[in-house]
């Protein structure tokens, strides 16, 4: 059976529309030794175009079995569909699809017989619809009401369960050998074309209609462990991506700050900015240790990144055409062979929105690079993608979908909300806020670093003189080399009080935790011990047992008889300066006295207070003593200053916390006026029992 695919076209629009469509038809008719012919002239001018496909299939109909007729805005999509799929009814000579309401003839089948050439001459000799405005395709429809065309004619449904013939980009029918971008005004029609015939070179199970789809592409990939977006604004898409991508690390690069050398409407000044990032990391909170802010420029973070390392990179940052240009050639070494680099802004051109050059960048990268762009069929505001090909030849480098896409093989067995390697040693991390100098910062880094832990973050809040006081701390000491121990300064200083810290606090975590990581939360006058381990063997020990918090009770350290002395000078010990233990913390403060010391990033805690939110039962069964060496000489008018503080800000947070405030004031004033034994009658104070070396699982009050 011998089949031809033919194809008129008229004008110079038209011209450049059927250089795009055709090479996909002439390569899909080789494939299955189908004959295709094309018209690039009218065959009647004195009629409008549409008309001249009819003289067309005439004209070559009598060569062939069957002809089917495609309009030039209908392109290939479907390849896998042969004609003969299409032709099931043996006593049909004509073929032809409804859309929404009735038939369409932008495609349809004739069989070489007396009877269809018949109907051909017959429409054609429809004069009185010369001008109609559907042409030749309101002669069709009408004369489907006479039964001695009817009778002979198959009308495929819009819609079809099994795959169709013609379905039209209006309505999302997908499943048919051609598109149809019918009924779109012509600018717009050739831009949805283009971006089409570009998704269309791809097979289907590597296609996407749409950015939100991309998260779904990577998890049918496997491309589930690390990935960056560039250029992030508040961070909607990587919420978007985050809530259905499975993947381990989502690498967060935008540099939060006004630029001048280029014009888009997100570049906003700095103080917007600042409230973008904020309103970012509040967005991405669920999502708290699968994300990493880089606060940088792109070409600042791409060198924080080894080739060949990532599964896919977004970019949705500067788009003009030098910087599109210079973000490929950063990123695109740094995806795996198998990865995706992909990008939103697929267009060019000078708009209110900004000076645009991405889909000018991309096509010349793509002729370079020699590979495929696929591009979403939006009008505005396209996504394009690339696959990165396994091998440098051939088709054979587009890859198939993982056998695994639900998440199973990533998520661990212990975390059931955060994946994990298990072939990476995980991360422990002790993380402190400075706001004020204290001699307590040497006896902090000593007790942390004799716990294993891998790296100690401190968050600066202050002026530049505490930042030279620490950084002459740690110098000083000489404890660690100083790539364990990170200073993060605060762009701007805030008081101790300040309920600016808690997000302040979140946002520094935000930019260095990984999912795999473990956070030992500690202020600079908090001590975990665990015992006879240290914190690295805990970590351990939750991991094999499917723990993800470790809690701890809260000892009050004081000197004697509840006196308030100078922090000692390193190394002198702080136990033998501050020999006296009894829950303040509980009975004065009536606060918590258990906290989480140690966390998954997953755990959601309050902050200050390190208290889970989620009641879950997850944490170590074995609860160890946090020594709290806040009572200082200082301390009563530390807390004096607290409490003006708090009462002048009026701010909510503040509130709970004055009372407590001026609680402990009023304790520590009486200690300095009552006997030690009235003192604690007064305030119903217990104190703990003297224990031996194991200073965990205080359970007990004299």
């Amino acid at each position: 059976m011998r089949f031809a695919m033919v194809t008129l076209w008229h004008g110079e629009q038209y011209n450049e529309l059927a250089a795009i469509v055709n090479p996909a038809k002439q390569a899909y008719c080789d494939r299955y030794g189908y004959d295709f012919k094309v018209f690039d002239h009218l065959l009647d001018s004195s009629r409008p175009a549409s008309w001249s496909k009819i003289l067309a299939v005439k004209e070559i109909l009598a060569e062939y079995d069957w002809v089917i007729w495609t309009d030039v805005d209908a392109i290939l999509w479907d390849p896998s569909i042969a004609l003969r799929q299409l032709l099931q009814h043996e006593d049909k000579d004509l073929v032809i699809q409804r859309n929404h309401d009735n038939v369409n003839a932008g495609v349809f089948f004739v069989r070489n017989c007396t009877w269809s050439r018949r109907f051909l001459d017959a429409i054609y000799a429809r004069e009185d619809l010369t001008h109609h405005h559907w042409w030749e395709q309101q002669a069709i429809i009408e004369s489907l009401d006479d039964p001695l065309w009817a009778d002979r004619c198959h009308v495929y449904p819009h819609l079809t369960p099994q795959p169709g013939f013609h379905g039209y980009h209006a309505f999302r029918s997908w499943n048919n050998l051609l598109l149809h971008f019918a009924g779109i005004p012509m600018g717009e029609r050739a831009t949805l074309i283009e971006h089409s015939v570009r998704l269309a070179a791809y097979p289907p199970h590597l296609r996407i209609f749409s950015r939100l789809e991309l998260p779904t592409l990577f998890n049918r990939l496997g491309l589930v462990n690390e990935g960056v977006e560039v250029g992030v604004g508040r961070g909607e898409f990587a919420r978007q991506l985050l809530d259905t991508w499975e993947g381990r690390k989502l690498h967060l690069v935008d540099a939060w700050r006004h630029l001048s050398h280029y014009r888009d409407i997100c570049n906003l000044s700095d103080e917007d900015h600042e409230m973008a990032y904020r309103a970012c990391l509040g967005e991405l909170h669920p999502h708290m240790g699968r994300f990493r802010v880089w606060r940088e420029l792109s070409i600042e973070a791409a060198s924080r990144f080894h080739d060949e390392s990532l599964d896919f990179v977004h970019l949705d940052a500067n788009p003009s055409y030098q910087s599109s240009v210079s973000d490929l050639s950063l990123w695109w070494p740094k995806v795996r062979p198998g990865g995706i680099l992909c990008g939103h802004d697929f267009l060019d051109g000078e708009l209110p929105e900004g000076d645009f050059g991405v889909a000018r960048a991309v096509s010349e990268f793509e002729a370079r690079a020699d590979v495929k762009v696929a591009v979403t069929p939006d009008a505005h505001w396209p996504t394009w993608y690339i696959i990165k090909p396994e091998r440098e030849q051939g088709a054979a480098w587009i890859p198939q979908p993982s056998r695994s896409v639900d998440g199973s093989a990533i998520v661990g067995e212990i975390e059931k909300s955060y994946p994990v390697s298990s072939n990476v040693r995980s991360r422990l991390i002790a993380f402190s806020v400075i706001c004020r100098t204290s001699g307590l910062l040497p006896h902090f880094l000593e007790h942390y670093l004799a716990q294993e832990v891998d790296e100690i973050h401190l968050l600066i809040v202050g002026d530049s003189v505490l930042q030279t006081i620490v950084e002459d701390y740690i110098a000083r000491t000489g404890l660690a080399p100083r790539q364990t121990i990170h200073a993060h300064v605060a762009s701007q200083a805030y008081s101790p009080y300040a309920h600016q810290l808690i997000d302040l606090e979140e946002s520094c975590l935000a930019s260095f935790i990984n999912g795999d990581d473990w956070i030992l939360n500690a202020d600079l006058d908090e001590f975990v011990c665990f015992g006879d381990k240290t914190a690295r063997q805990i970590v351990d020990l939750c991991k094999k047992g499917g723990f993800r918090r470790v809690e701890g009770l809260v000892v009050d350290r004081f000197g004697p008889g509840f006196s308030t002395p100078p922090i000692p000078p390193w190394p002198e010990k702080l136990q033998h300066v501050f020999p006296l233990r009894a829950p303040v913390t509980k009975v004065i403060a009536e606060g918590w006295d258990n906290k989480v010391i140690l966390r998954k990033p997953s755990v959601r805690v309050l902050n200050g207070h390190h208290y889970a939110m989620e009641e879950r039962d997850d944490a170590y069964p074995q609860m160890f003593t946090m020594e709290h060496f806040k009572w200082s000489d200082g301390v009563l008018e530390h807390l004096e200053v607290k409490a003006r503080h708090l009462a002048e800000e009026q701010h909510p947070i503040g509130i709970g916390i004055k009372g407590e405030t001026e609680r402990l004031m009023t304790f520590l004033q009486d200690a300095r006026s009552m006997e030690f034994h009235e003192l604690l009658g007064k305030h119903r104070l217990p104190l703990y029992r003297e224990y031996g070396p194991d200073e965990s699982a205080i359970l007990q009050f004299k």
